[in-house]
């Protein structure tokens, strides 16, 4: 399989976008290969159980282990990749920012349905929606630094469409979420569709793990949660003694709603 555009990597995937055709390519990362389990069975049951807990994501198709080539650093590059995820390429669209939060009363709404979704995963199947992204630990800095006086923040896996986007020649072979259409403008997507191992099922090695990914949970749920009490969400839905409970929550609120002001300067900038 080719994979050819604008490559990036993170922290789970090498990721081409490919404008011309209008497709999203993925392979796992070594990194990504380290804490998660990379196989084509993996990916569908996270993507079985974002469908039954209503997740609206990116549509997402899976290819099972392929041999992949692409072009790397001008050299020609082949390997076997585990597995490779293709997704549309929403364009024109963004992140959902502080700005859209604050300024939107229903990407509020969106983004609290999903936390209490993310809570009833987390509960049913021990397991971590990763809305946040691994970008989230880069507001640290710009939070406490005060050299720094406006500070952009992204909940980072969130794609807002800014047009109704139509599948593209490429994509209509398969079927697509509504009428032709595999984003309408203003609606969040999640576009990472794998799950995190924060409880004590699956392998011997993901139970292992779950300790350092329960960390990554723990501080993306009181990062958001402080960030809707900042908001003004009435304190029955943010109901801070559950959900500060732990010292190291605690600590992250405290760094959220002491980063508001230097979110609202930049969000005013954006508006």
């Amino acid at each position: 399989m080719r994979l050819e555009g604008d490559r990036f990597t993170g922290l789970e995937h090498h990721v081409w976008l490919n404008g011309k055709t209008g497709i999203v390519s993925k392979i796992p990362s070594e990194l990504g290969q380290v804490w998660q389990n990379m196989t084509p069975d993996a990916v569908e049951k996270d993507l079985g159980i974002m469908d039954e807990f209503g997740i609206p994501i990116v549509d997402t198709r899976v290819y099972g282990p392929q041999t992949v080539s692409f072009t790397d650093e001008a050299s020609e590059t082949r390997k076997q990749a585990k597995y490779v995820l293709k997704q549309p390429f929403i364009d024109p669209a963004h992140t959902m920012t502080y700005a859209d939060l604050l300024h939107f009363e229903k990407h509020r709404t969106a983004l609290l349905e999903l936390m209490h979704q993310s809570e009833a995963i987390k509960n049913e199947r021990g397991l971590g929606l990763d809305l946040l992204g691994g970008k989230g630990f880069d507001l640290i800095r710009p939070a406490l630094d005060p050299r720094i006086k406006t500070m952009r923040a992204d909940v980072g896996n969130l794609l807002v469409p800014e047009e109704d986007i139509q599948t593209n020649g490429s994509w209509a072979e398969h079927a697509v979420r509504a009428n032709g259409f595999v984003a309408k403008k203003g609606e969040a997507l999640l576009c990472d569709t794998r799950l995190m191992p924060i409880g004590e099922s699956g392998s011997c090695y993901e139970r292992m793990l779950a300790p350092v990914m329960q960390k990554n949970r723990d501080f993306q749920d009181a990062a958001l949660w402080a960030t809707m009490e900042g908001l003004g969400v009435d304190q029955n839905v943010v109901r801070p003694d559950e959900r500060f409970n732990t010292g190291f929550k605690r600590l992250v609120r405290k760094l959220a709603l002491h980063a508001k002001p230097k979110m609202v300067a930049e969000a005013e900038k954006m508006n």
